[in-house]
């Protein structure tokens, strides 16, 4: 925002509008600044999430509540939802058996992924279910100190670390469950595909994502940097039924198609470019 706002400054753009995918942004005394110096330059900002959109208003300094629009974000809800993979193909690419449960984590190897604790808590699951297996697709700066906490607890041949994927809409549909542990999120698109994809969640209460999870109908929250809580929800997951399952993802499914489609965004940001531009001119006019 700030490079983009004076760039378009000085290139004389009619309208200047700022998109916030993430929270404390505006934490330091120099952001602070910037974004009083920048508020009245910039028409909107759009925010991802009502909670993106809260702690806006709460720390951009000089910005306005009327000027603070949310708007979700978004994803292609059809490649999640259709595509089609041969699940036992699939998981025998990593050597994982077609009847193990398997919980898949999408995102950076870095410190606000919480993956540390995420390992922790399936080593409890591991204790119970000795087949059950976690699957990370992510890189990162974190990866040896991750590898060596695997090694520590003695879960070797339980977790695979297989690196970045460029299929994780199959990785998806091939797994038992969606695992996100983050520290601190706005609202993370890998939550979004996960749902899309039919695969139960379990989340960290962080965020935006209470907003697209509001309730255990449509997966599970449990607080961050918080393994037992983790660890108790991923066993809960383990020892549920198909059907009880099968439930949830349709609800998540269903919730996401009606509130988080490209459409349904695309709408959103057309409506809030015309009004800011028409607001624009109207001006320029008088």
């Amino acid at each position: 925002t700030i490079y983009g706002a004076i760039a378009a400054i000085f290139a004389r753009v009619p309208v200047l509008i700022s998109h916030v995918h993430g929270l404390n942004r505006a934490k330091k005394w120099n952001r602070k600044l910037q974004y009083r110096i920048l508020a009245k330059k910039i028409a909107a900002f759009i925010a991802c999430s009502q909670k993106v959109a809260d702690d806006i208003v709460s720390n951009f300094d000089g910005v306005s509540q009327k000027q603070v629009v949310e708007i979700d974000n978004s994803i292609n809800t059809d490649l999640f939802a259709n595509t089609s993979v041969d699940r036992k193909a699939k998981r025998k690419s990593l050597g994982i058996p077609d009847d193990a449960f398997l919980f898949v984590a999408v995102g950076r190897f870095a410190t606000t992924k919480g993956y540390k604790y995420l390992i922790s808590a399936f080593s409890s699951v591991v204790a119970k279910y000795s087949t059950a297996k976690l699957l990370f697709l992510a890189e990162g700066s974190l990866r040896s100190e991750l590898e060596q906490q695997v090694k520590d607890l003695g879960l070797g041949n339980s977790v695979l670390m297989p690196g970045k994927v460029n299929d994780v809409a199959k990785w998806l549909k091939a797994s038992d469950c969606f695992v996100m542990s983050s520290l601190a999120e706005g609202m993370p698109l890998a939550v979004l595909e996960a749902m899309a994809a039919g695969v139960p969640v379990i989340s960290t209460n962080v965020g935006g994502i209470p907003e697209m999870i509001p309730n255990d109908k449509y997966g599970l929250l449990v607080p961050p940097a918080d393994s037992d809580s983790m660890g108790k929800a991923m066993l809960k997951y383990v020892s549920s039924s198909d059907s009880e399952l099968e439930a949830i993802v349709k609800r998540a499914q269903r919730r996401v198609f009606e509130k988080y489609t490209h459409d349904i965004a695309v709408a959103e940001l057309e409506k809030l470019y015309h009004s800011c531009y028409q607001e624009k001119t109207k001006h320029e006019a008088i």
